[in-house]
């Protein structure tokens, strides 16, 4: 998460969804009074216990919102980046199994396992996105979801919102793998679809593959 102060903006960074390239974008932009947490590629934490102590990047609104205050929460302009869930739980599977040559072998047993593993479904990276942007009633409590599939132009439209100077955004920490589709059998599509219904629901996704 990154929260300028400066810009009165506030990004919420879901996993897998191209988080480092927003945050290599926007440093250039922060200011000391500005705060961001990461544990990758650099370690910073927020001047918060509560939130330090979670040990990564990825904090979700609803944890976040009390600790700024109502206030300072609704006056800022507040955004993530969402992916198709499809997408994103092979990203997920890549990204683990990155040292395994198993997995690109044959990935359909680690795709199974992380569907039908309930320890897995507590990952951080592997929880449904809407999550980190809905309160417990389900409401989102964010201005604006960008769509990885459409990501400069999201972007773009967050530094017209916020003044911030446009930029061409990089390719930053990617996970290799084939065309998502190319993972799927039937059965895996309605794990998939039953696991993120919500974020299927939430960020206008198809259920079609």
């Amino acid at each position: 998460m990154i929260i300028s102060h400066t810009h009165k903006l506030i990004f919420v960074a879901i996993p897998k969804t191209a988080t480092h390239a927003i945050r290599f974008a926007l440093r250039p932009h922060l200011t000391e009074n500005d705060l961001e947490q990461v544990g990758l590629f650099v370690k910073k934490e927020m001047p918060f216990e509560e939130v330090a102590k979670l040990g990564h990047g990825h904090i979700k609104c609803a944890d976040m919102e009390p600790v700024l205050g109502e206030e300072l929460w609704k006056a800022y302009f507040k955004f993530a980046v969402v992916r198709n869930p499809f997408d994103r739980f092979i990203s997920y599977c890549a990204f683990v199994n990155v040292n395994n040559p198993k997995f690109e072998e044959n990935p359909t047993p680690y795709l199974y396992n992380a569907l039908l593993n309930k320890q897995t479904h507590k990952h951080i990276l592997f929880i449904p996105q809407s999550d980190f942007v809905c309160d417990k009633d389900g409401r989102i409590m964010i201005d604006f979801v960008g769509k990885y599939e459409d990501l400069q132009k999201s972007y773009d439209t967050v530094c017209s919102e916020t003044g911030l100077t446009f930029s061409n955004l990089d390719v930053i920490n990617s996970s290799k793998h084939k065309s998502y589709k190319e993972y799927y059998n039937e059965e895996l599509v309605e794990l998939v679809k039953k696991h993120y219904h919500k974020d299927f629901i939430n960020f206008n996704y198809s259920f079609q593959l």
